[in-house]
């Protein structure tokens, strides 16, 4: 009779450990799938910022080439639409 019992009582352990086991692993393929899902953001904010950089940029461009043209003759005749 003790012997049915300690077997008993191991098995009930040993799933204890099996679904303890089951419970971590799926824990760590959710960190995973986090890990993975922070590196594609990320990611994705690097290249808008590389964008937004590169919009400045080409507005500045833009804004400069304006003012150089506002001094060059004929400059009056832009000054009419602005």
């Amino acid at each position: 009779m003790l012997t049915i019992f300690c077997t008993w009582k191991l098995q009930v352990e040993k799933d204890n450990l099996v679904w303890k086991e089951r419970e971590l692993n799926m824990k760590n393929d959710l960190v995973d799938v986090c890990r993975r899902s922070t590196a594609v953001v990320d990611s994705r904010v690097a290249d808008l910022g590389k964008e937004i950089q590169k919009q400045i940029n080409e507005r500045n461009m833009i804004e400069t080439n304006l003012e150089e043209s506002s001094r060059e003759p004929g400059a009056l005749l832009l000054d009419a639409f602005v």
